[in-house]
């Protein structure tokens, strides 16, 4: 079996993080051929040949067609999986000296980010899954409603209008079921790794740094808790809220300052957890996500009492500890209009974060006026 992961590209370079990850979890003797191996511009290390596990990005996967002679094909039994983002597995599937030796043992395609499909010019996507024979497998984190995208799969007449990515994902589901693979929704409620969130507060007075090495990170840097964005009115907590470990422990504490609440009083972390810890069993991500849901369950509660919206309510006491008083504040008009003032707080930022030993970073720009 051949594996063949595709980090990201050149604009996200994930590969070493991957290549650290397949070389931590996975150990194999394969009698003179390594068990990984990564090739991109910058980094080849060990035989892409030989490998059983290749990890490469989109913008090389051109050279798998030097890489997989007749000899090397001989020597693997099947290609399992291709997660890719951009054109060259389109290419890759209407070659002609694959199409006999390489693309018949591809077992999934893997799509991440499907809901840009229909959206990729070319029709590049659509080339793939029409030209796949196997399984394809979409991935998305941003889908907003995943139930009922799926429902449209399943059953388009039911609603009255439709967006042009649910007529897309009634023509994938097509494709695949005209390719004898009935469709499916898998969804995962929780991340592996849990975000904790920031923000910046622009500063009108930003000096240049002198260096990193004598670099202390200053105050911009404020922590966002994700039950301080909780605002009057509302019923019920949106059910993508997510909590660490951090932010069930701050909110506990709030909680038990403001409440008298018997329910309260049951989730002290050293009572929630006592049958644990009396076994010696350290706390699981699952712990978690269970004490998080017992947390919510109480605010739930307040929400929909009848003082709610009082100032002087618990719910409103707890949102208020909270939230920083720091963030939410007007930034100054000359910061959202100077582009040198931006630039110098953005230099700044990536020097905060790096006296807190938070890169490496990936900075994403939406929208550039004028820099």
């Amino acid at each position: 079996m051949f594996i063949c992961l595709l980090a990201g590209s050149l604009i996200i370079p994930n590969d070493l993080q991957i290549t650290a990850e397949v070389y931590a979890r996975y150990r194999k003797d394969l009698k003179g051929r390594s068990c990984w191996a990564i090739h991109t511009p910058d980094i080849r290390m060990n035989n892409p040949h030989t490998c059983q596990i290749l990890v490469t990005i989109p913008e090389c996967v051109y050279l798998l067609n030097a890489f997989f002679s007749d000899e090397a094909a001989d020597s693997q039994k099947n290609y399992f999986l291709i997660k890719i983002k951009t054109r060259m597995l389109a290419f890759m599937l209407l070659s002609p000296n694959l199409a006999n030796m390489w693309t018949p043992r591809i077992r999934r395609i893997i799509l991440d980010e499907i809901h840009t499909l229909g959206s990729q010019l070319g029709g590049v996507w659509e080339q793939i899954l029409l030209l796949a024979r196997c399984p394809i497998i979409g991935l998305s984190a941003t889908v907003g409603d995943a139930e009922e995208f799926n429902n449209v799969c399943l059953d388009p007449s039911s609603f009255s209008s439709l967006t042009f990515f649910s007529l897309v994902l009634q023509w994938l589901k097509s494709v695949q079921e005209m390719h004898g693979h009935q469709h499916s929704l898998v969804q995962h409620h929780h991340r592996y790794s849990h975000l904790r969130k920031f923000t910046y507060n622009i500063d009108p007075e930003a000096e240049p740094i002198d260096g990193l090495p004598s670099h202390k990170a200053g105050p911009q840097l404020r922590f966002l808790h994700p039950i301080s964005f909780i605002r009057p009115g509302i019923k019920e907590l949106p059910s993508d809220l997510a909590l660490e470990a951090h932010d069930c422990a701050t909110l506990y504490k709030a909680m038990s300052m403001h409440s008298k609440d018997p329910e309260v009083s049951k989730l002290k972390p050293t009572r929630f957890f006592k049958k644990l810890a009396e076994k010696g069993i350290f706390l699981q991500q699952k712990d978690i996500i269970r004490y998080e849901q017992e947390l919510k369950t109480v605010l739930t509660r307040w929400l929909a009492e009848e003082d709610a919206r009082e100032e002087d309510s618990t719910i409103r006491k707890v949102v208020k500890q909270l939230t920083d008083k720091e963030v939410g504040l007007p930034e100054p008009e000359e910061a959202l209009e100077n582009g040198e003032l931006f630039s110098r707080n953005l230099v700044n930022l990536l020097a905060d974060l790096h006296a807190n030993g938070d890169l490496v970073s990936a900075l994403f720009c939406g929208f550039i006026c004028g820099y």
